[in-house]
């Protein structure tokens, strides 16, 4: 009888404190995030410094400071998207001064490398490329018309913020031959302008070459090569970064959106 007693004090005793975890526990919540903006930072300009990106005076690109204490920030030489690859940072719609700012200096000051109103849609995806070169950077924001997910096709887009380029841009995908498939070319986009860019274009998984070409040639001016888009994602393909006669690697990107 008295072991029964403890026993039933031990059960109480666990019940009134499993309800006190109760009333203290950390909410969990699994629902994904719909209300707001999305967007995301591309560093594409080769001249400029490291920045971070800003609404109005809310910094949206939190990058830690180094262990000396300066602030950090988005480098085009080094991780050129913030968030990385297919990240967005989620914000409210509105009306916002986006500002791109050099706060790399251990001066202490922070200045404006680029500034641009702009209209975030609540639902809508960004993506803002900080593009050109010295004295004259600028914020090109693009939004991104996410296609309706399809795990049995992957998707890819062309955006041309390749500065100084004297002609304009014809871009393919050519799928590589298989035992199973010959080779196929899908074109991505022709004649694509400095600040331009297509709609995503439907690819079937593969590996792929992306030969990029001056507009109206039949020889690539630069091309990616080996790549195997994964069904389900959605790809930008970009040029950025200074023109030059010989483009280097780091002239062209693919970043993930999705």
């Amino acid at each position: 009888m008295k072991n029964l007693a403890i026993k039933s004090l031990a059960i109480l005793a666990t019940g009134f404190f499993l309800s006190a975890c109760e009333e203290n526990a950390i909410e969990e919540h699994y629902e994904p995030v719909t209300a707001g903006a999305h967007i995301k930072l591309v560093h594409a300009a080769q001249q400029a410094p490291m920045v971070n990106m800003y609404l109005d005076n809310s910094k949206i690109t939190a990058l830690a400071p180094t262990s000396g204490g300066i602030v950090t920030g988005l480098s085009y030489g080094g991780t050129a998207v913030f968030p990385a690859s297919y990240g967005y940072a989620n914000v409210s719609g509105g009306s916002y001064n986006l500002q791109i700012i050099d706060t790399t200096s251990a001066r202490g000051s922070a200045d404006v490398v680029s500034n641009a109103p702009v209209n975030l849609n609540n639902g809508a995806t960004y993506s803002a490329f900080l593009i050109g070169k010295a004295g004259a950077f600028e914020t090109l924001l693009v939004q991104d018309e996410l296609p309706v997910p399809n795990n049995a096709k992957a998707y890819i887009r062309f955006v041309n913020v390749m500065v100084d380029a004297p002609t304009n841009f014809d871009v393919k995908a050519v799928r590589k031959a298989t035992v199973e498939t010959p080779e196929t070319v899908i074109t991505v986009g022709t004649n694509i302008a400095y600040k331009g860019n297509t709609a995503y274009v439907e690819i079937e998984p593969g590996t792929y070459d992306f030969p990029i070409y001056a507009a109206g040639s039949e020889t690539p001016y630069t091309t990616m090569t080996g790549v195997a888009p994964t069904g389900g994602r959605v790809y930008t393909l970009y040029t950025r970064g200074d023109y030059t006669l010989t483009p280097a690697t780091s002239n062209r990107v693919l970043i993930r959106d999705r």
